[in-house]
């Protein structure tokens, strides 16, 4: 079983750019929901303001139970399968973000029409940050790479509907930037032509790995993305 941790602080700037305040975000990749994964989440919610989770594997009548792991957080999340589906094997995909209630913010639901994108709007008197997650598909075949173009599009209406905002994109990317792969490709020039920046590439960054397969390789393939 593979859990991925990520931590960043994201310093929001007041109007006169002094540094008013911090948030902490964690990313997890649980795979599943089950009580110990719901233990572990009622733990890292103890030290962070917002957390992006991937592959919860709910379905659509289940993502209620996303809004008891804690009481000092609110929660949405989206269903990586649609219910009128007849369900071959386990639950897959689906994502979520938690946010602290006493956030001296308004928040709200973005909708994005799909089921690999969630987000949430955070506003306050000096400053908007539009926090995205998503679970992105595993370059298998062209038409896993044209499913990952696709969600990129949709993330991109909501960039341009929301472009007055700071950006948290976070989540489980399935990309190494390492890798000479098209969605790699993708996604870097993706970031460029957005003024996007994935923290993984900065100077200061040490990250050897976020997912590893029993312990033969390993890839950095879980990614802050920020403007």
């Amino acid at each position: 079983m593979l859990l991925t941790v990520l931590v960043f602080s994201t310093y929001m700037m007041a109007s006169n750019n002094d540094y008013s305040s911090v948030i902490k975000t964690v990313s997890f990749n649980s795979r599943g929901f089950n009580a110990s994964k719901k233990y572990y989440l009622s733990k890292l919610l103890t030290c962070c303001d917002i957390l992006f989770l991937q592959e919860h594997w709910l379905a659509e009548d289940q993502l209620h139970c996303l809004s008891d792991v804690s009481p000092e957080h609110c929660a949405v999340g989206i269903s990586g399968f649609d219910n009128s589906e007849v369900l071959i094997g386990r639950p897959y995909g689906g994502c979520a973000i938690f946010w602290r209630s006493s956030l001296s913010s308004k928040i709200s639901t973005v909708v994005t029409n799909s089921r690999r994108v969630c987000a949430v709007l955070l506003e306050s008197e000096s400053v908007k940050l539009l926090c995205i997650c998503v679970y992105m598909p595993y370059e298998a075949d062209m038409s896993s790479v044209n499913e990952f173009q696709f969600q990129l599009s949709l993330i991109d209406s909501l960039l341009d509907k929301h472009s007055d905002c700071h950006i948290l994109l976070r989540g489980d990317f399935n990309v190494d930037f390492q890798r000479n792969s098209s969605n790699t490709v993708l996604l870097n020039d993706y970031c460029t032509e957005n003024s996007l920046f994935p923290v993984i590439l900065h100077n200061c960054r040490y990250v050897d790995y976020t997912h590893q397969h029993s312990m033969k390789y390993f890839l950095c393939i879980d990614h802050f993305v920020v403007s």
